[in-house]
């Protein structure tokens, strides 16, 4: 009876605590209701853009693409591309369109830096209390976006992150999640900025340009309710990407990756078990983009 005490005592007073930051946080969102905001950074692979916004359309206050007319290397962008993000604003699918012209003289992350951060400063200019920061060529299932959602604003969750698959096709996806993590929401004030590798300390990996530094009072959760779908190979011209990648991978490397869509490779992949046969659940039509 004596050690049963302590812990029964223990669990009425977490679980009111609980239930009063509960109540708390349900009057606070009643009267200053959350607004999510999200950026798109594009440069090519426009032909997912899209099917990949329409899915967080009907989740998010306010959408900015932020894109460029070269790249990271000075190559330029394809020529309808303008024409196809003023085309998606007109359908409502797009708030709002920023050119971010890159410095060449920088290196590739500190651009793409930047580059997150405009379109982090234009959500904060619409008011957003959260943010998400996502390329053309990720995807997530509109009913596991909803539950991640809710369940961040409940929780009043700061950072946010999950699980990635990886796509070779449309149709075929590794069998595992990737060994790294993507950021979903985070949560964001005035003062809310990205920062390369702010994440140094943490066990686990993301892309150092969607780092915004954890302090004090934050609370980090690590989402089971949903995966990222990552189409990293799914593309019109793959050979384009990797050209002009961000990501600091060598050319043997680089030729690596563009032959993961040969069928002979995937082939070898699917009989090894590493990747999996899978339904397109995200409507994705690369030839409707105009390319």
């Amino acid at each position: 009876m004596n050690n049963t005490k302590p812990i029964i005592i223990k669990f009425f007073k977490n679980n009111l605590i609980s239930r009063i930051k509960s109540k708390l946080n349900a009057a606070y969102l009643k009267f200053f209701p959350i607004k999510l905001g999200a950026s798109y950074s594009v440069w090519d692979g426009e032909e997912l853009l899209e099917s990949s916004i329409k899915i967080i359309r009907p989740h998010c206050d306010y959408i900015n693409v932020v894109w460029q007319k070269v790249s990271w290397k000075g190559e330029p962008c394809n020529d309808n591309l303008e024409s196809l993000l003023l085309n998606l604003k007109s359908k409502g699918l797009i708030d709002e369109i920023i050119l971010f012209e890159p410095n060449l003289k920088l290196k590739t992350q500190q651009n793409e830096l930047n580059k997150r951060n405009l379109g982090l400063n234009a959500a904060k200019k619409q008011n957003c209390t959260h943010f998400m920061t996502i390329d053309t060529d990720e995807f997530y299932k509109p009913d596991e976006f909803k539950a991640a959602k809710d369940f961040i604003i409940k929780h009043n969750i700061t950072h946010s992150f999950c699980n990635i698959y990886n796509y070779y096709t449309q149709n075929y996806r590794e069998a595992d999640v990737a060994k790294y993590f993507v950021p979903f929401i985070y949560k964001i004030n005035k003062f809310t900025k990205f920062k390369l590798n702010a994440f140094s300390f943490m066990p686990f990996l993301v892309d150092p340009t969607r780092q915004i530094p954890i302090k004090q009072y934050k609370k980090i959760c690590m989402l089971s309710m949903i995966c990222m779908h990552h189409f990293s190979f799914f593309r019109i011209n793959l050979e384009k990407k990797y050209r002009n990648t961000s990501a600091e991978i060598n050319a043997e490397k680089k030729a690596e990756f563009l032959q993961m869509t040969n069928p002979s490779n995937l082939e070898a992949l699917k009989e090894a078990g590493k990747i999996i046969f899978v339904k397109d659940n995200f409507n994705i039509n690369i030839n409707n983009s105009g390319n």
